[in-house]
């Protein structure tokens, strides 16, 4: 496929995300912008899959501490703080917004060299 067609088709689907997806994915291209020099092991044939579990761990982490600082913290009936939920869809999300991240990233490098 021709990657200025590649890169055209991921700008026009990110544009229809959600607002919710697209702030998601911003935390998601900043965690692989930090990562990404060309000696980095997402350029590897077979990137190691508990590195990526790891990166994905941490941006949930990043977006649930986030999702907590723009919203009220619900109050017990008893005053205490509610504890935040893990949320098994929204860490999906964000792995298949990882995983298409690199892709992207990996097919832009392999159109350069």
């Amino acid at each position: 496929m021709n990657p200025n067609l590649l890169e055209r088709d991921f700008s026009y689907f990110r544009s229809l995300y959600p607002p919710f997806g697209a702030q998601i994915l911003g935390f998601v291209i900043q965690e692989v912008e930090k990562i990404s020099y060309p000696e980095s092991f997402l350029f590897d044939e077979y990137p190691d899959a508990i590195t990526l579990e790891h990166m994905s761990d941490k941006i949930l982490s990043e977006v649930q501490d986030e999702l907590c600082a723009t919203t009220q913290e619900s109050q017990l009936p008893d005053g205490e703080v509610a504890v935040r939920n893990e949320s098994p869809s929204l860490a999906l999300l964000i792995k298949a917004l990882l995983f298409d991240e690199i892709m992207l990233l990996r097919q832009r490098r392999a159109s350069i060299l």
